[in-house]
This record gives structure tokens, sequence and C-alpha cells, in this order.
């Protein structure tokens, strides 16, 4: 469950944090009854009055239940999620999910086993090695081999 706790700006990006307890945890470090801060970015902007989302991404409803993906923040006191997916509505872990494997044995198929067996199937991405040098070559060009300085502007008429 989460309930608002606070707005702050980064970037010029509001950002939204909110206090939520945690249910159950499906990977990571998190105690299962704890409390922590999910921040969410995107907001709604005081000065400018008006609500700001990433990629569509909707604000969270205060008293909802979400699975939620996130990566802990180390120069911040919280967790940010995941624009977009990164928190899933769920009215309740226990609901039955009749295409869920059985992961925790006790012959039921639920929410909560569903979550289990994506984490356990995740896959990482293959975004490919693209055309980018490796972070530890040389530059092939020398700083005074590079144009500095504006194009000159051209006339459309020419």
């Amino acid at each position: 469950m989460v309930t608002k706790k606070g707005t702050t700006e980064i970037d010029g990006i509001p950002e939204t944090q909110w206090a939520v307890k945690v249910n159950e945890v499906y990977e990571g470090t998190l105690q299962a009854g704890s409390t922590t801060v999910i921040n969410q970015t995107g907001g709604y902007d005081e000065d400018t009055n008006s609500l700001t989302l990433l990629e569509g991404d909707l604000p969270l409803q205060a008293g909802e239940s979400y699975v939620f993906s996130t990566r802990k923040m180390s120069d911040r006191s919280w967790y940010t999620m995941v624009p977009v997916f990164g928190a899933q509505p769920v009215g309740s872990t226990t609901q039955p999910f009749p295409t869920a494997e059985d992961m925790d044995g006790d012959g039921k198929s639920t929410v909560g086993d569903h979550w289990k067996q994506m984490v356990r199937d995740q896959i990482e991405p293959d975004i490919g090695a693209g055309d980018a040098p490796d972070p530890t070559d040389e530059p092939s060009e020398q700083p005074s081999d590079v144009p500095t300085g504006s194009p000159e502007p051209t006339d459309p008429a020419d």
C-alpha cells in the first residue's frame, strides 16, 4: 500500500516520493513488513500548475497495492521506479492466477507465484554490441583535428 510522502525536483523534472509498506519481496534486500520510499519520476509542478509525466507513466494512487520494479538510488534514500512498467497494480498477491506455476508449493497458483516465476525466468535484453568504442580505447582524433565553432549559416535562396 502506498501513501504520498513528498515531492522534489531533479534536473528540472518533478519527482514524487511515496511511502510504501513492503508486503512481499520477490528480489532484492528489502524485508517484508518494512516501509521504504519509492520515487516516481514525474508529478505535479506547482510553479507551472501542470502535471509532468515521464513516457505517459500515470501517477501512483494512494491506498493501492503494486508490484514494483525499482533501482536503488545510492545518492538518495529511496528506490526509483522503472518508468511505465515499474508499478503493476495488484489487488492481492494471494488471488488465483491459473497460468502461474505453484512456486511456493502450497497447491495454489496465485498472483504472487506469477511474480516469483517472472523473477526466476527474467531474460537480459540483447541490445547488441553496437558500434561504440570500448571505454578504454583512445580517441582516433587529436583535439586539433576536431572542428570548432558553429558552421557558417547558409542562405536558403542559394
